[in-house]
């Protein structure tokens, strides 16, 4: 702490500094306030770190256009290794206080100003932050290392292009690129963003991605704010915008209910072998069709048991009344073993008879069984839709009749 102090008593910014107390946090860097004819003051002490993309430069070209911007605080006084910042009397947001939804709605409108304001006021070059591109950093560095884990890189490498693939072509915009609770502030009348040293140029969906991930956002949440920010359906962006979640506790590219979006775009190549959980199975129509066909010929195909009516009358056995929760738009059913068995059609405005049973997927696909007029049906649509997608298929098919 000596050493610190000679150095900041030292800055020619400071006439008689004194109260200079450490502040929490600060991973890459050391943070403390200072006090000085009666104002107040943050020191932040840090060297370039190259290996993470951080350059003491970058952190102060965006800051001075965050504060023109009036996001942030002032640039007080920078020289190499150091930044002077006003200190905002404020309080520092946690998790919690991130998700509820009064403050999130204030800081998406934040993040969104930042996005489309903070290039304005940048009058030199700055980074890009581009997550695909600095894990290949990382995944090189262990490589030159002889890292205890070179042997794991093969497979991540496929998974990071796998996830960049499935990210696509994106927008460009400045982005904070760091957002944890700890980097916003909130003096009771505006949030401020602090802490710039991964900013940079980025996509959009990165800053929208690491709020959600690093504050337990829900799933309607992240839906929500993406329909704030864009101002259009979530939809439209939940594909490339999943492959950029990530959550401590969780794989990258899975969301805290463990869904992931990513396998909708893979492209069913045989070295991207890349395990994808609880999506479930991955299939074409014509060999969707083989299963229902084996389902619909009480568990033969082929003239092979696969199985037997036994198992196809457990299937299709009441266990449980219906709709369950998911389904409250489709009526009139029972929850047999995994599929719903419709028993009441009057519920509904189709011509489908008592006896049909299917089940549907996360992203909308969807099959039917009938029994009693020997069909089935087929839906692969792999997208998240808010359509009642199971009504309007099976009705279309039976009006067609």
């Amino acid at each position: 702490m000596s050493d610190l102090t000679e150095l900041i008593t030292g800055l020619p910014c400071f006439k008689a500094p004194s109260n200079i107390t450490p502040l929490g946090g600060g991973i890459t860097n050391t943070n403390v306030t200072v006090e000085d004819e009666d104002c107040k003051y943050v020191v932040r002490i840090g060297s370039d770190i190259a290996e993470h993309g951080v350059m003491r430069w970058n952190e102060l070209a965006l800051s001075q256009a965050a504060y023109k911007l009036g996001i942030s605080p002032k640039v007080i006084y920078h020289k190499t290794g150091v930044l002077v910042l006003e200190f905002i009397d404020a309080y520092t947001l946690d998790e919690a206080a991130v998700r509820e939804p009064k403050n999130l709605k204030r800081i998406i409108n934040v993040v969104a100003k930042t996005h489309r304001g903070i290039g304005k006021y940048l009058h030199s070059p700055i980074l890009t932050f581009w997550p695909f591109q600095i894990n290949q950093t990382y995944m090189s560095r262990l490589e030159e290392d002889g890292s205890s884990h070179v042997s794991k890189l093969v497979d991540m490498k496929r998974q990071l292009e796998v996830l960049e693939i499935a990210t696509g072509p994106v927008e460009l915009v400045v982005g904070h690129n760091d957002l944890l609770a700890a980097n916003i502030l909130d003096d009771g009348d505006q949030l401020w963003l602090i802490d710039w040293e991964y900013g940079g140029f980025n996509t959009p969906l990165f800053d929208l991605a690491g709020l959600a991930g690093n504050n337990g956002l829900s799933v309607l949440q992240e839906q929500q704010m993406l329909e704030q920010y864009f101002k259009q359906d979530w939809q439209n962006y939940w594909r490339p915008y999943n492959p950029l979640f990530v959550k401590n506790e969780t794989i990258e590219g899975f969301n805290q209910t463990g869904i992931t979006g990513i396998n909708d775009l893979i492209t069913y190549d045989m070295k991207y072998k890349i395990e994808l959980g609880s999506l479930g199975l991955i299939s074409t129509v014509s060999d969707y069709s083989n299963f229902c066909s084996m389902l619909l010929n009480s568990g033969k195909f082929k003239n092979k048991t696969i199985l037997s009516s036994q198992s196809i009358s457990e299937l299709i056995k009441k266990y449980a009344d219906g709709p369950h929760a998911g389904d409250i738009d489709f009526p009139g059913v029972y929850n047999g073993l995994g599929v719903y068995v419709l028993n009441d059609p009057s519920q509904m405005d189709f011509k489908a008879p008592s006896g049909l049973y299917g089940h549907g997927g996360y992203q909308s696909t969807e099959f039917f069984i009938d029994p009693k007029n020997k069909i089935y049906g087929v839906f692969l649509n792999r997208t998240l839709t808010k359509y009642n997608h199971r009504y309007n298929f099976i009705k279309s098919v039976y009006d067609s009749f």
